[in-house]
């Protein structure tokens, strides 16, 4: 048997556990009999908006990775859509690292710098998902008394709220680093704070040792620490940089409108656009929290708590729920599928490459 057929399968039954245990205890016959209420032509319209989010978020990374390496969209395309693909089948939100493993094996990029564009990626993302949660903060009306519970989860409003600080604290991480890493004297002044402390190592250590340590400590280091900071290039570019920004809100204007087209699909569920917003929002935020693979039951438990907000309640809000979560799934599941049929990329082969010897090829530049 293939080793991406047993990659598969075993994805898949990890998956089905996962999905077992969220749902334990939840009366499940009653939610299924609620989605008799969709048409599923609205489904098909917002399995397109949630693909076309993806693609733009490969867009994205491609021109992240640009600022330094020549990369094509089908260098990019394959890994970000397996990411997601082994998010949904995988715990640990493991997927993330694909990305930059795919770069290496196919690419021969150093590894640590495509861990450096992830960080841009996120600090994107997070900058708009945290002024959109500003902007509904600002505007929404939360009883502080309201409480979800959900598959053993239970969300309250203090839970979003201290989701959000750890949000903001992240955005001034990502943006310290990127300002560490990405200014010449920053920079210098790191890798000369890390080559006094080694220095200060070596005067413990007989000096006979003293190649050998760098050859295989500082020296490693240092041309990882450089690959990094190449992956931040990104940064000194103002007019990438913004069209970086135009991408993620394009990301984020095709994943609120994925969300309400569901909405417009779902008799007896009339969400207005701010009202789909705040539940993009709000299910984004939850699902920060660790969780099992494809998120399910935390997802399930977020969207439930941003529909009681607004009145709704019962099985017909778990249904809906529950069907905007299966047609966010579908793309990436499906996608992720195909393209690891087509690549040969099977569980087995997702182990991370020797990088700290990895050279820069100039000729990729």
């Amino acid at each position: 048997m293939n080793r991406w057929i047993i990659s598969f399968i075993i994805g898949s039954i990890v998956s089905a556990a996962a999905l077992a245990i969220s749902f334990k205890n939840i009366p499940i016959q009653d939610i299924l009999h609620s989605m008799f209420d969709f048409d599923y032509r609205w489904g098909l319209v917002s399995i397109a908006l949630a693909y076309s989010s993806i693609v733009i978020r490969a867009l994205r990374w491609q021109l992240i990775i640009q600022a330094v390496y020549n990369v094509s969209f089908r260098d990019v395309y394959n890994p970000v859509i397996l990411s997601y693909f082994i998010n949904c089948i995988l715990p640990g939100r493991v997927g993330e690292l694909v990305r930059p493993i795919l770069l290496t094996k196919e690419k021969k990029i150093p590894f640590s710098f495509g861990i450096a564009t992830l960080a841009a990626d996120r600090f994107f993302d997070v900058t708009i998902l945290l002024g959109l949660y500003i902007i509904v903060m600002h505007y929404l009306i939360i009883d502080p008394t309201i409480s979800i519970t959900f598959a053993n989860i239970t969300l309250t409003t203090d839970t979003l709220h201290s989701i959000g600080h750890k949000m903001f604290i992240l955005m001034i991480i990502l943006i310290c680093m990127i300002i560490g890493f990405s200014i010449k004297l920053t920079r210098q002044m790191i890798i000369f704070l890390i080559t006094f402390c080694f220095n200060c190592l070596l005067m413990i250590i007989p000096s006979r040792y003293e190649s050998f340590m760098r050859a295989i400590i500082l020296d490693p280091f240092l041309k990882i620490m450089y690959s990094f900071a190449e992956g931040l290039e990104l940064i000194k570019h103002p007019r990438m940089t913004i069209m970086c920004f135009a991408l993620t809100a394009l990301t984020w204007f095709t994943s609120w409108l994925s969300f309400y087209t569901i909405a417009k699909g779902f008799n007896g569920i009339d969400l207005s656009c701010f009202q789909t917003l705040t539940l993009l929002i709000i299910v984004c935020f939850i699902v920060a929290l660790p969780s099992v693979p494809g998120y399910w039951g935390i997802w399930e438990a977020g969207g439930m708590f941003a529909m009681a907000l607004f009145g709704f309640t019962g099985e017909s809000a778990a249904g809906f729920t529950l069907i905007n979560h299966t047609i966010q799934l579908i793309p990436p599941f499906i996608a992720g599928f195909i393209a690891m049929t087509i690549t040969g990329t099977t569980l087995f082969k997702l182990n991370v490459y020797d990088t700290s010897g990895m050279c820069h090829d100039k000729n990729n530049k």
